[in-house]
């Protein structure tokens, strides 16, 4: 075999295969960014549907949009795979929700709460999986 000096050196990285990530650990990350995704589009149509009709107080509307905000970003830091910043914002919301049971004594939206800890909790118990597969 003749030795050819003019070769480049060949990489070892292209043995190495890239990590196979679970399918489970995938989809629950996706459900979970779905759930509360569409949880804050339900509550955004919601919202407009009470902005349009005029029947919110002022104080009500700021909370009924940092709800909403806080669901948004909580659906965007679950898809980006993030999982600090999903941990807070899950707690924020969820403390965003006890506040509103402490003062205004009702129970709205508790299903609602309830489907995105399920889905957060396992979205986020995933991303830690993945985090430490990648």
């Amino acid at each position: 075999m003749k030795h050819n000096p003019y070769l480049s050196p060949q990489s070892k990285l292209e043995t190495v295969s890239p990590v196979k990530l679970p399918i489970e650990l995938l989809s629950n990350i996706r459900n979970a960014w779905l759930a509360s995704l569409i949880i804050g589009l339900i509550a955004f149509a919601q919202f407009g549907y009470y902005v349009f009709n005029k029947s919110m107080v002022s104080t009500y509307v700021i909370e009924f949009g940092a709800n909403i905000l806080l669901l948004f970003v909580l659906s965007s830091v679950l898809f980006f795979r993030k999982f600090i910043p999903s941990v807070i914002f899950l707690i924020l919301f969820c403390a965003m929700k006890l506040w509103d049971y402490m003062v205004g004594g009702s129970l709205q939206g508790v299903g609602g709460v309830l489907i995105i800890l399920f889905f957060s909790i396992k979205g986020i118990t995933s991303i830690y999986k993945v985090n430490l597969l990648e």
